[in-house]
């Protein structure tokens, strides 16, 4: 794997650039959120800056070259509906509050005092679920939907070897979001296999730009196994395409955009995944087979 500095407009220069939920990173900022029981509990910074990510995203989503895939715009869309529940929820809460303990001096002077960041909090989160609604909107109209069979056959392969492996790596659990770790969504998959799509029946080049790192394994390990030569002939298109259609991926973190290239790919002669028993890799191996054997057969 090869790695250099990258800007975004030498991104947003690959024919087709595919992007992921995690560009806005609503992650720790929607656990706030969701947490919150009042306007006044929220952190106004916050909610400016998680604004900020939300009106960049929407300035790459502009661009004629990117491309979201279903599951990212169903990602994004249940994200602004979090946002638009939870701001309904806290006024409900505020206002059933004030009237309960409205003739009570103290807490009347409390809702006095804090009535000014109630307003200021509660305006900037509803600007930010009016941005998250324009970002879902916008990404509704960059779909990329693939219905072909073959594409199935290939997610297939990708979610069985990640299964075996354990390539993703909930990042969002490893930063204390939530409490317990979350694989069971297919989201990153399917981006790899669009990846893998475009390589194969376009001539255009292509690229995923995202901020999880888990990219970097699902990209680097399921080339070199699927492209192996115990599957040959049956993965000889494969192997052909991705060498003269690369992908590139684009991390985001610490405002650095990175470039991370695969290409050369080092297909592997021998398919062998060290973490499990040998016949159980047996098992793996040959139902990779059958389903490149019927990859080939369409």
């Amino acid at each position: 794997m090869n790695n250099k500095q990258a800007s975004l407009e030498e991104i947003l220069n690959n024919d087709t650039t595919f992007i992921d939920s995690s560009i806005i990173n609503p992650g720790s900022t929607t656990k706030k959120i969701y947490e919150a029981t009042s306007f006044s509990n929220l952190d106004s910074s916050l909610i400016i800056s998680e604004r900020n990510k939300i009106i960049g995203s929407i300035e790459i989503i502009k661009n004629q070259k990117v491309k979201v895939i279903p599951q990212v715009v169903e990602e994004i869309k249940e994200y602004q509906r979090i946002l638009g529940d939870k701001i309904s929820y806290i006024s409900h809460l505020d206002r059933g509050r004030f009237y309960r303990n409205k003739n009570k001096r103290h807490i009347s002077k409390w809702f006095i005092k804090n009535n000014k960041n109630n307003s200021i909090n509660k305006k900037l989160l509803g600007d930010l679920q009016q941005d998250a609604y324009l970002l879902y909107q916008l990404c509704s109209r960059k779909k990329f939907e693939i219905s072909d069979k073959k594409f199935g056959l290939l997610l297939e392969m990708i979610k069985l070897l990640d299964n075996k492996i354990g390539l993703k790596r909930d990042t969002s659990y490893v930063y204390g979001d939530h409490d317990i770790p979350d694989t069971s969504s297919d989201t990153d998959e399917r981006l790899v296999a669009s990846l893998y799509w475009n390589s194969l029946y376009s001539n255009n080049s292509a690229s995923l730009l995202t901020t999880d790192t888990d990219f970097i394994r699902l990209l680097g390990v399921t080339p070199t196994l699927l492209g192996s030569y115990q599957f040959f002939p049956y993965n000889e298109y494969f192997r052909n395409r991705l060498s003269k259609n690369p992908f590139k991926l684009y991390i985001f973190t610490n405002n650095e955009y990175s470039e991370k290239t695969f290409h050369p790919f080092d297909f592997n002669h021998d398919f062998l995944i060290h973490k499990i028993p040998e016949d159980e890799n047996s098992e793996v191996r040959e139902r990779i087979r059958f389903l490149w054997k019927e990859f080939s057969e369409d």
